[in-house]
């Protein structure tokens, strides 16, 4: 072998082996990014399936206090109902021993008997007083029975 055949061996060598080198490192750059990216899509996977997570929480939480409050208005118009439907019996009774009533007390009953009978869902148990209060003939003065 001359110097030649082995400078051409040598020089053919040193190409195919960085040529190899080359083909190994871009195989490696490619896996490596695929890699990368396989691992990014699962981290956004996980992040969303963790927002996810926190807004079924949170959800929840708050379906849980809606019912809360829903419970405790529900109470506080059965109380005012209650309330209201005391209020219209006294009253009307009041002015029915009385045997008159102004018509300032009449409106304010009647005003009181509709917001008990319709506002807040009254089942009728005053209707009773009120057509016994309609009948009472008016009076000109204001009573100090309210």
């Amino acid at each position: 072998m001359t110097i030649w055949e082995f400078l051409a061996a040598a020089a053919l060598a040193a190409i195919g082996g960085g040529a190899g080198a080359a083909l190994v490192t871009g195989l490696h750059d490619r896996w490596r990014f695929r890699a990368e990216r396989k691992a990014k899509r699962e981290d956004r996977e996980e992040a969303r399936s963790d927002q996810t997570a926190a807004i079924a929480e949170q959800n929840k939480l708050q379906e849980e206090r809606l019912m809360r409050l829903e419970k405790q208005v529900d109470a506080l118009v059965n109380g005012q109902r209650s309330i209201m439907l005391d209020r219209v019996i006294y009253l009307g009774q009041a002015y029915v021993c009385r045997g008159n009533i102004t018509y300032e007390e009449r409106k304010r009953l009647r005003d009181m008997h509709s917001v008990y009978h319709n506002d807040l869902g009254g089942n009728g148990d005053a209707d009773l007083i009120m057509a016994s209060v309609d009948a009472l003939p008016l009076s000109g003065s204001v009573s100090s029975t309210t």
